[in-house]
C-alpha cells in the first residue's frame, strides 16, 4: 500500500522527484573530498570554533532545562556568563536544529545530514513558488535546483544558522504569492514567525525588502497598482501578527543585541573605498565564489562580511537574464528592470548594504535575495527558449567572458601576487568560460542545456568540497576523542575531576585557565563549552555586552585578532574572573604569580592552583568611581580588585572593614545561589556581567544591583548572616511573552468568519 502510493506520488511529481534526486547528488559530491580522506564536511572554519559548541550546549541546556520545567534562558559556560536565550537564539529555537537533539549522533554527522535536508527545503520551496507563478515544472524543477545548489547557499553550508533561514525564505514569498492569488494567510505568518526565530539579523533585510517583492508581484499579477495599498494593509496585519508571535524570543534578543557595540557601525558613505569591491560584485555574479571564499582570493578584503559574494547561479542565467531588455510583456520587463535597479543600489553603494544588515556594518549577506530573483526571472526564459534569439546569446556569452577575464586580471594588477597563486579561482573561472560557450550554442535544446547546467553546478559543487579537505575533521578523531558526547561519556568529567582535587570545589564557582595555542582542544577558544569548563576565551560577535565597557577600558590582553574574539591574559582579570585553576602543557604558560603545582594531568598537563584566587563574589571597603580609574590610576584593572568602581556612590553603605566571601554556591538552571556573614553593612562584587534580567534576594528581601568593576554585578549586602539568591529570566522576555499572547488573539480574530466578512466587503468597495 505504502509502495503504491510512492509510486503515484513519484509518478504525478516527476519533475519534483529529479529535482530532489538532483540537489541530493550536488550536496554528495561536495562531500565526497572530504569522505574520501577520512574527514566529515565542515565547509569552513566557523564550523568548528562556534557551531559545533553553541549547538552542542543549545541542546545540552535545552534538555537539562526542560527535565528541570524551565527554559534555557542563562548559561554560565559560555563567556564569563551568558544570557543564551537572547544571544544563542538561531541554536536554541532553529526548528531544524530542535528536530535532531533527541537523535545520540555526534553534531559534524549530524550537520552534514542537515545541510542535505536544509538545501531539500530551499528547492522546494522554490519549485512550488515557480510553479505557482509560472505553471511549468520543468521550469520550477530547474529554478529549484539552481536555487538550492547556488553559490550563496553551498557557502553557507559552512555555517548553519544563515543556510536555515535560507531554506525558509522560498516559503515566506511563497507566502505572498498566496495571499495575492488566493488571499491565504497561514503560511505567511507561519514564515514571519519561523524566519525570526531563526534570525532576526537576516529576517531584517527580508523584511526590507518584502514591500519591494510585494509591489513587484501585485502590479505583475494585477497590470496596475489599483488597490495596492489595502491589500498591502492587510498583509502588513499578518506580518505584523507573525512578529507578535515571535515576540518571546524577538524582544529579549533585540534588547540584548541593541546593547552589543556592534550596532550602528552603519556605512554613510556612498562609495566604496576599494575598487576590488565593485570589481567582485560583477565578478561573483558571473564566476562560482563559493569555492575560493576560504582559499586565494584575487578580490579579497580584510571584512569577512564583505568578501562573502555569492550571487552565482549558473551560465544559463547569465545568458538569459539580459533577454529581459527585449521581453515583450512590458509589465514584467519594466517592473522587473526596476526591481533589478532597486538591488543594484543596495549593492554597489555602501549605505544599501548597511540598510540592509540593520545599519551596522556593511555585508552582503543579504543577496540571497538577488540570487532568488535570478532564479525566478531566468525560470520564465527557460520556458520560452525557442523565442531566444541566438545572435543575441553569443554576444552576451562574449561579453560576460570578457567582463569575467577583465574583471580578474584588473583584480590582479592591484597584486604583487602572479596567476599561479590564485589557481584555484583561476580553474573555476576557465570552467565557467567553458560553461558560457557551451550554454550558448545549445540554448534552445532544452534537453542538453538542463544536462549542461547541471554538470556546470555540481563540478562547481564538487570544488567547493575539494578546497574544504583542510576544513573538515577527522572522523577517527571524532570517535577517539572525548568531544564526541553521545558514546556514553560524561561532559562533566573534567569538572568532576577538577572539583576532587579540594575539599569544597563542589560549593565554588570557579574558572578555569586553558591556553588557546597548546593542550588538546587548541583548535577553538569555544571548546570549553564541549567539558562545560568556565573559561576565559571565547570566539562570539554576542558577547554579554556590558563586557564592552571592560574592553573600553582595559585595551590589551583581551582581544585576540577580532574585536569578539576574546583570550584574557591580563593576570589582574584572571584574578578578578575568579580563576582557580590552570591547565597547560608548560610550567611557562602558567599565568598566575603565585600558583602551586597540584597534578600531573594524563601524564601531559600541569594543573596548577592560583594561590591569588578569589571567589565569585567579594565584598569591598574602597571605592572610586570610572573618572577617577580614568584620570588618576590610567585605567589600571589591578584597582578592580581592592576597590569598587562604578558610576554611583555606596560609601555609606560600606562600613564593614574585613572583606568577606560568597560560600557554599549552588548554581545552574537560570539560578545562582550562596551565603556571605558580614560584621557590617558593605558592598559585594560578582565576576559575572551585568544584564538586567536578574532578581536578587537577600535573606528573601529583593535588592536592586548595579553595573560596576568593568561590566560585573555589584550589590549591597547588610550585616549579618545573608542567603543570597538569584534568578534569572531575559530582560523583555515577559513583555515579549505578552505581545506573543496578543499574536496568538489576533491570529484567532483574523480566523473568525467576522474578520473574513468585515476585510472582503472592505476589498470590494
Amino acid at each position: 500500500m505504502v509502495v503504491n502510493k510512492f509510486k503515484t506520488f513519484v509518478k504525478e511529481h516527476k519533475y519534483l522527484c529529479i529535482m530532489a534526486m538532483a540537489i541530493v547528488l550536488g550536496v554528495l559530491v561536495i562531500y565526497i573530498p572530504s569522505f574520501i580522506s577520512g574527514k566529515y564536511y565542515v565547509g569552513g572554519g566557523d564550523i568548528k570554533t562556534q557551531n559545533y559548541e553553541y549547538y552542542l550546549l543549545a541542546k545540552r541546556e535545552t534538555l537539562n532545562a526542560l527535565k528541570n520545567g524551565t527554559l534555557p534562558f542563562y548559561s554560565f559556560v559560555l563567556f564569563l556568563g551568558n544570557n543564551i536565550w537572547a544571544s544563542k537564539p538561531d541554536y536554541l529555537l532553529d526548528p531544524f536544529n530542535i528536530i535532531t537533539y533527541i537523535l545520540p549522533v555526534d553534531f559534524y554527522l549530524i550537520n552534514d545530514f542537515i545541510c542535505i535536508v536544509k538545501l531539500l527545503t530551499a528547492g522546494i520551496g522554490t519549485y512550488l513558488v515557480i510553479n505557482k507563478i509560472y505553471r511549468n515544472e520543468k521550469a520550477a524543477a530547474l529554478g529549484g535546483f539552481l536555487f538550492a545548489m547556488s553559490s550563496y547557499a553551498v557557502y553557507f553550508t559552512s555555517q548553519p544558522a544563515f543556510l536555515s533561514f535560507f531554506a525558509i525564505v522560498p516559503f515566506y514569498l511563497l507566502g505572498i504569492e498566496l495571499y495575492l492569488s488566493e488571499k491565504k494567510k497561514g503560511l505567511f505568518i507561519a514564515t514571519v514567525f519561523l524566519s525570526f526565530l531563526i534570525s532576526y539579523y537576516l529576517f531584517f533585510a527580508l523584511t526590507v525588502f518584502t514591500p519591494v517583492y510585494f509591489l513587484y508581484r501585485y502590479y505583475n499579477i494585477n497590470g496596475s497598482f489599483k488597490g495596492w495599498f489595502k491589500s498591502a494593509l492587510i498583509l502588513i496585519v499578518y506580518y505584523l501578527i507573525g512578529c507578535l508571535l515571535s515576540c518571546f524570543s524577538l524582544v529579549p534578543g533585540a534588547v540584548y543585541v541593541l546593547g552589543n557595540d556592534r550596532v550602528g557601525k552603519s556605512s554613510l558613505s556612498f562609495t566604496y573605498d576599494d575598487i576590488k569591491i565593485y570589481l567582485h560584485l560583477i565578478y561573483s555574479r558571473l564566476v562560482p565564489s563559493q569555492s575560493y571564499i576560504y582559499a586565494n582570493n584575487v578580490f579579497d578584503n580584510s571584512s569577512h562580511t564583505i568578501r562573502e559574494m555569492c550571487l552565482f547561479t549558473s551560465s544559463f542565467v547569465t545568458v538569459v537574464i539580459t533577454q529581459l531588455l527585449s521581453d515583450r510583456n512590458k509589465i514584467f520587463r519594466r517592473s522587473t528592470l526596476i526591481l533589478y535597479l532597486v538591488m543594484a543600489v543596495l549593492a554597489f553603494v555602501p549605505y544599501g548594504s548597511s540598510l540592509m544588515n540593520g545599519l551596522s556594518e556593511v555585508c552582503f549577506r543579504w543577496t540571497f535575495i538577488v540570487v532568488f530573483i535570478d532564479v525566478l526571472v531566468c525560470s520564465k526564459y527557460f520556458i520560452e527558449l525557442e523565442s531566444v534569439n541566438r545572435k543575441h546569446v553569443y554576444i552576451i556569452a562574449f561579453i560576460s567572458i570578457g567582463i569575467i577575464l577583465a574583471s580578474f586580471l584588473a583584480a590582479v594588477s592591484f597584486e604583487s601576487s602572479s596567476l599561479i597563486d590564485y589557481k584555484d579561482q583561476l580553474i573555476i573561472t576557465l570552467i565557467t568560460v567553458v560553461a558560457l560557450i557551451l550554454v550558448s550554442l545549445f540554448i534552445t535544446n532544452r534537453k542538453v542545456l538542463t544536462v549542461i547546467i547541471a554538470a556546470e553546478v555540481i563540478i562547481a559543487c564538487g570544488y567547493k568540497g575539494y578546497n574544504s579537505i583542510d576544513c573538515g575533521v577527522s572522523k577517527s578523531y571524532v570517535v577517539a576523542s572525548e568531544t564526541v558526547l553521545s558514546d556514553g561519556r560524561d561532559y562533566n568529567q573534567l569538572n568532576d575531576y577538577l572539583d576532587s582535587l579540594e575539599e569544597g570545589n563542589e560549593k565554588e564557582f570557579y574558572r578555569v585557565y586553558v591556553p588557546f595555542d597548546t593542550v588538546y582542544w587548541a583548535n577553538s577558544t569555544n571548546f570549553n563549552i564541549i567539558y562545560n569548563l568556565k573559561g576565559l576565551m571565547t570566539y562570539d560577535s554576542l558577547f554579554a555586552p556590558s563586557f564592552s565597557i571592560l574592553r573600553d577600558i582595559v585595551r590589551t590582553d583581551i582581544t585576540k585578532t577580532l574585536s569578539w574574539d576574546f583570550d584574557i591574559q591580563n593576570k589582574d582579570l584572571i584574578n578578578l574572573y575568579s580563576t582557580k585553576y590552570s591547565i597547560t602543557t608548560q610550567k611557562e604558560e602558567i599565568p598566575f604569580d603565585n600558583y602551586e603545582i597540584l597534578d600531573y594531568y594524563r601524564d601531559s598537563m600541569y594543573i596548577a592552583k592560583n594561590l591569588d584566587y578569589r571567589p565569585l563574589g567579594v565584598t569591598y571597603t574602597e571605592y572610586m568611581n570610572y573618572w577617577d580609574l580614568e584620570k588618576v590610576y590610567n585605567n589600571d584593572p589591578a584597582k578592580f580588585l581592592d576597590s569598587v568602581v562604578c558610576y554611583y556612590g555606596f560609601s555609606e553603605v560600606m562600613k564593614d572593614e574585613h572583606q568577606h566571601y560568597l560560600h557554599d554556591i549552588e548554581y545552574g538552571n537560570n539560578r545562582l545561589s550562596g551565603y556571605v556573614e558580614t560584621d557590617d553593612s558593605t558592598f559585594m562584587v560578582l565576576s559575572l556581567p551585568y544584564e538586567k534580567g536578574w532578581t536578587i534576594k537577600i535573606n528573601g528581601n529583593k535588592t536592586s544591583y548595579f553595573e560596576c568593576n568593568g561590566g560585573l554585578i555589584g550589590f549591597a549586602v547588610p550585616a549579618g548572616e545573608n542567603y543570597v539568591e538569584m534568578s534569572f529570566v531575559p530582560d523583555g522576555f515577559k513583555e515579549g511573552c505578552l505581545l506573543s499572547l496578543v499574536g496568538i488573539i489576533l491570529l484567532g480574530i483574523v480566523n473568525t468568519d467576522v474578520f473574513k466578512k468585515v476585510k472582503y466587503r472592505k476589498l470590494k468597495r
